[in-house]
Parts: structure tokens; C-alpha cells; sequence
């Protein structure tokens, strides 16, 4: 990926909670285009999912240049407590998504099976459900006393994803930072924080790229997972959300498990993915949905039928002005994913009309109604931990 490195400037003083990201009004549609032995999981209780993977091939005469399984869903529910310290100190040889709680916004730990970890995003516009300060707990329960971070992944330049990053990382040693996005494009305390990183630390990622099927990202290190980026700094036409489309999209796999982490992408975004890569790659046992669920953006017909998600997780707040998640893209990603035990969620019919299910039971969980959600897998069983 092509890089320009960053001057260094002073360190910025302690940062404060930042400033809500500003709302706005969810963009108009654009016209329609053609379209080993299983290490043990954490203690069940009442706020765990479990589930199970399973082996998935591709169709007869096609080349696997890496071993790709698809998951399927497991009948049992599981839970735990709920609370931080116990999602704080995951067993060795686990993979560990956390989908913090911060608000209208998106910030993802990925702790992995090997003790790395890459923090994608910190954005948050504050909603009433949450503030940066729970996610920023949650995220020093993890580190424990190393307090350090392998590297930081801004998947694009809008503010819900970056602006809380000096206050969440505050105290907290980062070895790399990945930016995606040209510097003019950045605004606010993140600009100073990130022009204290010497420039040997950093990398902005302008052109856009992706890894190759058989080759994993070789700057992203997660030990026996690898990191595969399907897209970052995507253009084309017709795009009515440019900016978004910039995401960087990624796939994270641990042997039989795979998540899709899809930041802000936008349909011009999948449909470069879903040319790139075989449907039967792509297909995925956890999908983060697309900009908090927008419907205009993001999540178009033909990526809910490639990821085929057996569990979805979407970042958003529980009161917001975008309508997010929307119904009809929850419905559509439904269309895949299984059963789980009744959980609380939060969708909206419109920009203005929310409604909430006290008792959905598909595995799709929002951080807006679960608080921070915690996905964990030892690469072959994965299960789902809800903060609330």
C-alpha cells in the first residue's frame, strides 16, 4: 500500500471526551447497478451465545489457495455476567472481537489468538446510551498493566471514527497507526495526536488496494490469525457517499472462523469486493454491517448473499438522527443468520421512528441495545458476549 509518512509535531496535552461527531441526514439512494484440539471458551451464563463452526469447501474444480470454512449455528445458549473484568482476560489461543460501546460511532479491538492487538477506529458522536468514558474502561480492563496497542487502523476520514481516539488511547503505548485518507481530510485534538507519533510509526494509505486472496496483510501481525484487507480507499461511480467508500474492509480469520469488519463501506465498496473474491471465500460466520446499518449506503442484496453472516454485529447509538440501524437491512441480513437466545434490539423504520424488540432472537446484537458485544472463537467454536 502506497504511504506517505507524517511530520512530528509537540504532544497534545490530556485530551478531554471529544466533541460529538455532527448529524446529518442519511444521503439520498443512488440508481440501481447490475447488480487442533478446541481450546475452552469462557464460563457460560446468561449473557453468552454459543455457537459452533463447521467445514464449508467451494464448488468442485475450484483452486483454495487457504483453507476457508463456514460456520454453522449451534443450538445451546450460554452467558456470562456481563461485567468488564470478566470480559477483560480472554483464555490463550482465542480470537476476541470487542465491539465497544461508543455511542453513534464505531471503535473495534481485535485481541489476537496470539496477544496482538489492532484497534480499528474510535469515533464517537456521544449518543445518550453511552459515552467514550465506558468504552475507554473497557478498553484498560483489556490491556491490564501493558497498556499498549500493536496498531491503530483509522479505516477513513469521518469523525465518528477517529475523533475519540486520543481520549480512548490516553496513557496508551501504540506501536503503528494506519490512516486512511489524506491528511486535509482530518480535523481536530486527532490531528495534533497523531503528528506526536514519529513518522516511522505511521503510515497514510491514499491509493487504493487490496491483499490478494492467498496473501494475508503482512503489516497487520495476529499471530495465528490472519488479517486480509478486501478494500481500502475505494472510488467509483455512481457513488453517493465518496468519503465512505474510502473504508477499509476487513477480514479477519482464525482457522475455521472468519469476520468481516466493514467500517463505513458503501456499495460502490462491496461491489469491488464481491469482483475481486469468490462468493464462497467471502462467505463469513461474523458480519459487522455496513456504516451502522444505514440503508442508503451500505448492505446491498448481493454482499448479504456472498458473507452469508451466521452472526451480525452493528455500532450504533440508541437514540441517533440517522435512523440507524435501519429495519429493512436488519431484515435482510436476518435472511442468513440463525437463532440466538432473545436478546433486546433496536432498529428504526424511518429516520424518526424507532422500535424496539425486548425479545429478538436472530444473532444480530447492537451496541445501542447490548452495550459493548464481545465475540470471541478458539477457531472452531465462537460464542457472543453482551455487555447488558
Amino acid at each position: 500500500m502506497a504511504a506517505t509518512p507524517e511530520p512530528i509535531a509537540p504532544v497534545a496535552s490530556s485530551p478531554s471526551p471529544p466533541p460529538a461527531a455532527s448529524p446529518s441526514e442519511e444521503p439520498a439512494p443512488p440508481a440501481p447497478t447490475e447488480a487442533a484440539p478446541a481450546e475452552e471458551g469462557p464460563s457460560p451464563s446468561d449473557k453468552r451465545d454459543n455457537f459452533k463452526a463447521a467445514p464449508k469447501e467451494p464448488p468442485a474444480g475450484e483452486a483454495v489457495p487457504k483453507e476457508k470454512k463456514k460456520g454453522s449455528l449451534g443450538g445451546n445458549t450460554f452467558g456470562f455476567p456481563g461485567v468488564r473484568p470478566v470480559l477483560a482476560q480472554p483464555a490463550a489461543q482465542q480470537l476476541r472481537l470487542h465491539f465497544l460501546d461508543v455511542g453513534q460511532g464505531d471503535s473495534t479491538l481485535i485481541e489476537c489468538p496470539g496477544g496482538e492487538r489492532i484497534l480499528v477506529d474510535g469515533g464517537s458522536g456521544i449518543a445518550a446510551s453511552a459515552s467514550p468514558e465506558g468504552a475507554r474502561d473497557h478498553l484498560r480492563g483489556v490491556l491490564g498493566n501493558s497498556m499498549s496497542i500493536d496498531m491503530v487502523v483509522v479505516s477513513h476520514p469521518d469523525r465518528d471514527h477517529y475523533n475519540a481516539l486520543p481520549y480512548l488511547l490516553e496513557g496508551v503505548q501504540v506501536g503503528h497507526v494506519q490512516v486512511v485518507g489524506a491528511a486535509g481530510e482530518y480535523s481536530g485534538s486527532f490531528v495534533t495526536w497523531l503528528a506526536a507519533i514519529p513518522s516511522s510509526r505511521k503510515t497514510r494509505i491514499t491509493a487504493e488496494s487490496h491483499d490478494p486472496l492467498d496473501t494475508p496483510n503482512a503489516t497487520m501481525d495476529c499471530g495465528p490469525a490472519t488479517v486480509h484487507v478486501l478494500s481500502v480507499s475505494a472510488r467509483g461511480t455512481p457513488d453517493n457517499s465518496p468519503k465512505n467508500s474510502l473504508s477499509m474492509t476487513l477480514m479477519v480469520s482464525y482457522r475455521d472462523f472468519d469476520a468481516i469488519l466493514t467500517a463505513d463501506a458503501t456499495f460502490v465498496t462491496e461491489k469491488k469486493i464481491l469482483g475481486r473474491y469468490p462468493s464462497w471465500w467471502l462467505d463469513a460466520e461474523l458480519l459487522k454491517i455496513g456504516h451502522h446499518g444505514s440503508s442508503t449506503t451500505s448492505t446491498s442484496p448481493d454482499w448479504v448473499t456472498a458473507t452469508a453472516p451466521d452472526i451480525a454485529v452493528v455500532s450504533s447509538g440508541f437514540d441517533n438522527s440517522h435512523g440507524h440501524p435501519r429495519q429493512t437491512v436488519v431484515a435482510a441480513v436476518a435472511t442468513k443468520t440463525g437463532t440466538a437466545a432473545a436478546h433486546a434490539f433496536r432498529w428504526y423504520r424511518s429516520q424518526t421512528q424507532p422500535e424496539e424488540v425486548a425479545d429478538y432472537k436472530e444473532a444480530i446484537y447492537g451496541t445501542g441495545t447490548s452495550g459493548t458485544i464481545v465475540v470471541g472463537s478458539n477457531g472452531s467454536d465462537y460464542w457472543v458476549e453482551q455487555e447488558r
